[in-house]
């Protein structure tokens, strides 16, 4: 008995100590995929007068890319559901990576714009295997928080480091070793996956539910949050690539400031995204969702005011100060994302962009692909037949039942039809 004890702990510290060690790959995963997207935007004052591009071609760059990014994340999720994790990410990985080398070697704006599409391709896998991964292997109680550290990743590495690193190694070595430099990390992470991930093993919950029919998708378009949450999803990604494409040329050729002063303001700016991400939710918590959605929103509004005043950038500090502590982009997205609470099918982790996290819930969190397209982190099995899907807190009493997370037939939510269930879902979500 004393044996088995024995054995048992040891597997479950094995268990533990893996689980921490794919967190942090995955983080930086996620973190070098934004280092490799973001780049372009902070180096448009380098290449810009080099190619003679406008700011139409300049949007077109970063629009080909997300465009690119969404189909592929869409169909490459499916593929991951049906072929594995791994054998979809790691190719993905190192594609963008050598594709963001490549975007170094571009000699005209028709090929620097295929260079980001087929990166777009690249990338779009990573999100829905990424958050696949952490789902199948972290114990419900822990999945949130994991999904949480990950995705903060963007906001650290792709809007904080980034700006700062590609635009001083482009003032001192040139646009193109910058380039070279941001795919780097992602050949390097793709070994550590070869190397330390392991595919994960089929859910046994996951047996016994069938596909979601086409009606149970469009059900959903029944209810006003939504289609609230789809244009909140929309006007994010609007603000934060709007912001992030032209605020370098704007600083550069409106401003008159260096290139170098762009990427720290830009920066400081991610800094503060990264802080506010953390901090706003749990403040939701407490104040509720709608009132911390509408005043990070506003703050948020701010920061294009900021940069646009020609007073502040005698005082630079202070307007680093003024956008570190007015960037709640990632903090609102959050927080719209757990005003739409889904329903979504262990079958379909993979193309599900809006994942549900935690039994008790955490965010939802839908990226890039669910704003700047169409909200597809709606397209979600509501038929699931336990209450683990429901994004922020329970919204039906707890039992032990529900502890246990062994629902029958005669006890809680089970009771409910799917349009209750989902009906008490969204109103909690809109408090």
């Amino acid at each position: 008995m004393a044996r088995w004890a024995k054995a048992e702990n040891y597997k479950l510290n094995d268990s533990r100590q893996y689980e921490r060690r794919l967190v942090i790959i995955l983080f930086f995963t996620w973190g070098f995929v934004f280092l490799d997207r973001m780049s372009q935007l902070y180096l448009a004052p380098f290449f810009a007068p080099e190619f003679h591009l406008d700011a139409q071609q300049i949007g077109l760059l970063t629009a080909v890319l997300a465009i690119s990014w969404a189909v592929s994340g869409f169909i490459f999720g499916i593929l991951s559901d049906r072929f594995g994790r791994r054998v979809v990410l790691i190719p993905a990985i190192v594609s963008f990576s050598a594709l963001s080398c490549l975007s170094g070697l571009a000699h005209s704006f028709d090929q620097l714009l295929l260079a980001r599409a087929l990166m777009g391709l690249a990338e779009g896998p990573c999100w829905p295997v990424i958050t696949a991964l952490i789902e199948e292997t972290s114990p419900p109680d822990r999945r949130g928080r994991n999904v949480g550290i990950v995705v903060s990743a963007a906001a650290l590495v792709g809007l904080a480091v980034a700006p700062i690193l590609t635009t001083q190694v482009a003032a001192h070595f040139g646009w193109r070793w910058a380039f070279v430099l941001a795919g780097i990390p992602g050949i390097l992470i793709s070994l550590l996956i070869a190397r330390f991930v392991k595919e994960p093993k089929p859910h046994a919950s996951s047996e016994g539910h069938g596909p979601a029919a086409v009606r149970d998708y469009f059900s959903l378009l029944r209810y006003r949050n939504i289609w609230l949450c789809g244009i909140g999803a929309f006007g994010f990604m609007t603000w934060l690539f709007v912001e992030n494409a032209f605020a370098p040329l704007f600083i550069t050729q409106v401003a008159h400031q260096r290139a170098t002063t762009a990427g720290w303001l830009l920066g400081i700016s991610g800094l503060g995204s990264f802080f506010v991400g953390f901090l706003l939710p749990a403040l939701s918590d407490r104040v509720g969702r709608k009132p911390t959605l509408l005043v990070v929103s506003l703050l948020s509004t701010l920061i294009p005011i900021a940069l646009q005043m020609p007073l502040l950038y005698q005082h630079q500090w202070l307007l680093g100060a003024i956008i570190f502590v007015t960037n709640g982009g990632y903090g609102a997205d959050s927080n719209r994302e757990r005003t739409g609470p889904i329903f979504c099918h262990r079958n379909w982790i993979g193309h599900s962009c809006g994942r549900n996290t935690g039994r008790h819930g955490s965010s939802s969190f839908c990226r890039d692909h669910c704003g700047q397209i169409w909200p597809w982190s709606f397209f979600v099995d509501i038929r699931r037949r336990d209450h683990s899907g429901i994004s922020g807190e329970p919204v039906f009493e707890r039992n032990s039942c529900e502890r246990e997370n062994k629902c029958s037939p005669d006890h809680g939510i089970e009771r409910m039809s799917t349009d209750v269930r989902l009906q008490r879902a969204l109103d909690y979500g809109a408090r």
